[in-house]
């Protein structure tokens, strides 16, 4: 008689071991960070991108009874004349430029900015000298740019002390008379 031999093909049952549920887990939290972080940098980027947002005669200019205005902030206070124009721009960098059609002064504050000039600056450039600019009621160092076209360009970083942020100014200029007038604006310029 021969011998039968009965196997049993019910159901085969597997069970995930723990290494598997281990590196799917793992895989998973990769991908939610991935996309965590690619969501952030892309909203990052887009908020940065935004166009700066321009107040033309800012709530905090007033007008003086001789013509001038007078621009205050929290922390300090600056006057121009009549034929300056402010803007107030609220972007990445929060800063004040105060221009007219031949020079401006714009101001920024908590924000430490080397100068960084162009090839094309430097090779216009005829002169630099490290100068004095009466800032807050005192003489502050600063840099002075004299190019090739009568024109300015001037630098001057007031440190931050215990009570005032460090504040950096950019002066432009396309000929004497409007560098003095600058500067002018410059030595109004006076910390809360």
């Amino acid at each position: 008689m021969s011998q039968e031999t009965v196997l049993n093909l019910g159901s085969v049952e597997t069970h995930p071991g723990a290494l598997s549920l281990f590196l799917t887990l793992v895989v998973i939290l990769i991908v939610l960070a991935a996309g965590s972080f690619g969501v952030g940098y892309v909203v990052g980027q887009i908020q940065t991108n935004q166009p700066e947002s321009l107040v033309k005669e800012a709530p905090k200019t007033v007008t003086n009874k001789d013509g001038s205005k007078t621009y205050s902030s929290a922390h300090y206070s600056i006057s121009f004349g009549p034929e300056w124009k402010l803007t107030e721009k609220k972007a990445a960098v929060e800063s004040v430029l105060i221009e007219k059609a031949d020079a401006s002064v714009e101001i920024w504050s908590e924000v430490p900015q080397p100068v960084s000039l162009s090839a094309e600056q430097k090779s216009s450039i005829t002169a630099t000298k490290q100068t004095k600019f009466k800032v807050n009621g005192e003489e502050e160092p600063g840099t002075e740019y004299s190019y090739n076209t009568g024109a300015f360009f001037s630098t001057v970083v007031i440190p931050e002390t215990e009570d005032t942020a460090e504040i950096t100014f950019w002066i432009k200029a396309d000929s004497d008379d409007s560098y003095n007038a600058a500067k002018s604006v410059l030595e109004s310029f006076k910390f809360k």
